[in-house]
Parts: C-alpha cells; sequence; structure tokens
C-alpha cells in the first residue's frame, strides 16, 4: 500500500492517504507503508495514543 508523507528536513511530519497538491502541502513523497520511516512515525504515535490500531 501507498502513503504519501509530507516530509521537512528528511523527516516525516504527516501522513496522507492520497496524493495532494504541492502547493498545499510542499514536500509531499509517495512511500510504500513498510517503509522504515513510515512504520516508526505511525509506531511512535501509537506509542503516544495519536493513533488507534
Amino acid at each position: 500500500m501507498n502513503i504519501y508523507a509530507q516530509l521537512k528536513d528528511g523527516e516525516i511530519v504527516t501522513l496522507f492517504s492520497s496524493p495532494q497538491l504541492e502547493e498545499n502541502c510542499p514536500g509531499v513523497q509517495e512511500l510504500q507503508s513498510d517503509d522504515p520511516r513510515v512504520v516508526a512515525f505511525v509506531e511512535e504515535r501509537q506509542i503516544k495514543g495519536l493513533i488507534e490500531d
């Protein structure tokens, strides 16, 4: 599954389930859901209770 991640200085700042317009969300890249950066981003937020399973 593809994920669209907004990156700033090489770090994910937010995730999207669909493509975004560059003028609205600069720095969005298409990544695979098993990309280590995506996994780490989601796991960190699950631990903090910001995302439910």
